[in-house]
């Protein structure tokens, strides 16, 4: 227990060094003070598979971690392109990296014993994990006592201020479901009680060359590609580029012109069973790098709807309490609008934002919000916002409290809604107004011994109508699930009644399934999950089964199946998708096949794809693709479209 009371109140000294090579010789000595330790399923201060850590700065401009993992669990690492969010289920390393200090948010940075990496912005809260495309460096190892790793990133890279900055450390063992962190108090995504790290600011060569001069980073890219549409067919060249400028240490101004969609990935499709549009993540680079500065409780802009932007700008800067940020878009389908926020950390863990969005033609919105953790120990927080459309005189309110809980214990959250009449935007992330929403959730996890635990879990939701009262929506969702190791287990039953269908019969208004989950889930792409559902679909007997099936051949290269299918009655929905990564050449030649099969009662269609990144050097890649889709209504399948691809981008 002692030893656990010195970790939580460490603070953390760097090793400065000039090399990399000094730095890791001196960081592969342990220091046992500095260690992770386990904290699922069983606490234990000196666990088997030991994890040691140091940091470090380098010629006073790189950022240092080193990890040495012990493990004799067999080791799990098989995703192989950085960025991807199923890294999750490998074994990794993790490191959050707080550089405002104000613990609002946080850099992380994920590395699997492969050397794939991810990275991503983590808010306060846990409700907002951004990803983010940082140009850092992971090494990693494996070696005859488990794997090393080392992360380098350098401070040009990072926005910082000079207050004390934070860090968190954890490691997980996916073969025995462990999770180990550097500290006991707060949870997995909480960035309550990080240790201190005391930086030098005044020896940091960076910061003094910042100030002086102007950093520049920027790409161009020229691309060209065919289509063919029904009868229609064109061929077309386009030009864009991104254009970022970085003076001193924290305020960066990026310029894009034309960018366009060839790099965002195929989304893996859903049903909806509400009917209602599914609003798919970002993935481009302008609106990804400080996203979580103009982040809200309530997200009011979905910026996947800005499809065909010519020009954009983004500007945002960061100090010890104050961070703000804007962005100017001219697009078509919008005219001209610029949104922003501005932040303040008043206190440790809490922050105050207002935030705006304008055109000159048709929108004027402003907002505050105040969020913060009220009591750390115990993960307990709060979200609130208020935003007014001044052009259409209306309103919304939400307020939200919670309490994070990962691994075991209690986790809890009750929020309130209320959005008036003409609010919603064409680009809101929000299909209802003029409702007022209750939600509430709880869930409850147990340890049962090693590797394993059972957690209950209810969630109800309801929409009512502000101005008759009336029901708009009910959802009521109870699962029980549990896991031993890498297999898991749930029993699930969901209601959901849908009164906003008006155009169907009042008593066929609602669905309502009862089933089962099973999954195993040894690593990221080994592993399958299938779920089997029956009950009532708008009126009719309905089936729903999903199977989600990853696999890494040889750990060569990674492939995945998703299939959906929803009978009801006599109609049949359904998805089948089938996915892939093939690395020809490590790092350098990635291929993406991709095939989509979809059917909607008689309608049926079928969409190929292929993407390849061939990276020439580090300044130098060509991305190309090639999709063709066919349909078939009746008959045979005819083709729909098709088309070709080829993208040269230039960074210098």
């Amino acid at each position: 227990m002692l030893l656990l009371l010195l970790i939580a109140k460490l603070i953390i000294e760097p090793i400065y060094v000039e090399s990399v090579e000094e730095f890791l010789k001196k960081a592969s000595l342990p220091d046992s003070t500095l260690r992770l330790y386990q904290v699922y399923p069983s606490l234990d201060s000196l666990p088997e598979e030991s994890t040691f850590f140091r940091v470090g700065l380098i010629s006073a401009n790189t950022f240092a971690v080193y990890f040495k993992n012990y493990q004799k669990t067999k080791i799990s690492s098989t995703v192989k392109k950085d960025d991807q969010e199923d890294i999750m289920a490998d074994d990794f390393v993790l490191l959050f990296l707080d550089t405002g200090g104000y613990g609002n948010s946080a850099y992380g940075f994920q590395v699997n014993p492969s050397g794939t990496k991810r990275d991503f912005v983590l808010s306060e809260g846990g409700d907002n994990v951004e990803e983010w495309d940082g140009k850092w460096q992971a090494k990693a190892e494996i070696t005859d006592y488990g794997y090393d790793v080392l992360i380098l990133i350098p401070l040009s890279e990072i926005s910082y201020t000079r207050n004390p900055w934070g860090v968190k450390l954890g490691r997980f063992i996916a073969g025995a479901g462990k999770f180990q962190f550097s500290n006991i108090e707060g949870s997995f995504q909480s960035l309550s009680h990080m240790h201190k790290v005391n930086i030098d600011f005044e020896g940091l060569k960076s910061e003094e060359s910042y100030k002086s001069s102007l950093q520049m980073r920027n790409s161009f890219f020229v691309r060209g590609w065919t289509q063919k549409q029904d009868s229609l067919s064109f061929n077309r060249l386009s030009f864009g580029g991104n254009f970022r400028f970085k003076k001193g240490t924290s305020t960066v101004l990026d310029i894009v012109v034309k960018p366009d969609f060839s790099e965002i990935e195929a989304d893996v499709k859903e049903i909806s069973l509400k009917r209602r549009p599914i609003f798919y993540p970002e993935k481009r680079e302008i609106f990804m790098e400080g996203k979580e500065l103009y982040s809200l409780p309530y997200q009011l802009i979905w910026t996947r709807a800005f499809e065909d932007i010519s020009f954009g700008a983004k500007f945002y800067t960061k100090s010890e309490k104050l961070s703000g940020i804007a962005f100017l878009l001219n697009e078509e389908s919008y005219d001209t609008l610029s949104f922003g926020k501005i932040n303040f950390a008043p206190v440790h863990g809490f922050n105050l934002g207002t935030s705006y969005l304008w055109s000159p033609t048709s929108y004027s919105l402003a907002s505050i919000d105040l969020s913060g953790v009220i009591v750390p120990k115990i993960g307990f927080g709060f979200q609130s916002q208020i935003s007014r459309r001044f052009d259409e005189k209306s309103n919304l309110y939400y307020v939200r409290f919670y309490r994070r809980s990962e691994f075991k214990g209690l986790e809890a959250s009750a929020s309130f809604l209320q959005i008036d009449e003409n609010f919603v935007m064409p680009f809101s992330p929000i299909y209802f107004e003029n409702v007022r929403e209750y939600s509430l959730n709880f869930g409850y996890g147990i340890p049962l011994g090693k590797a394993s635990y059972v957690k209950p879990q209810v969630y109800f939701d309801e929409l009512r109508d502000l101005t008759s009262e009336d029901l708009v929506e009910r959802y009521l969702n109870f699962e029980i699930s549990g896991a031993k190791g890498p297999y898991g287990m749930g029993l699930s039953y969901v209601k959901d009644e849908l009164a906003y269908l008006d155009y169907l019969p009042e008593d066929i208004r609602y669905y309502s399934f009862g089933g089962i989950i099973f999954s195993y889930a040894p690593a990221s792409y080994n592993n399958v999950g299938v779920s089997f559902m029956k009950g009532k679909y708008l009126g009719e007997n309905s089936d729903n089964v999903t199977l989600k099936l990853k696999i890494s051949p040889f750990n060569l290269f990674n492939a995945g199946v998703n299939l959906q299918i929803l009978r009801y009655g006599e109609e049949n929905t359904s998805i089948f998708q089938i996915f892939g990564l093939v690395p020809i050449i490590k790092d350098r030649f990635i291929l993406k096949p991709y095939i989509e099969h979809n059917r909607d009662g008689q309608t049926e269609t079928l969409y190929i794809k292929n993407v390849g990144y061939l990276y020439l050097t580090d300044y130098i890649s060509v991305l190309f693709f090639g999709d063709a889709g066919w349909r078939k209504d009746t008959g045979n399948y005819e083709m729909a479209n098709r088309g070709f691809s080829l993208k040269l981008k230039l960074e210098f």
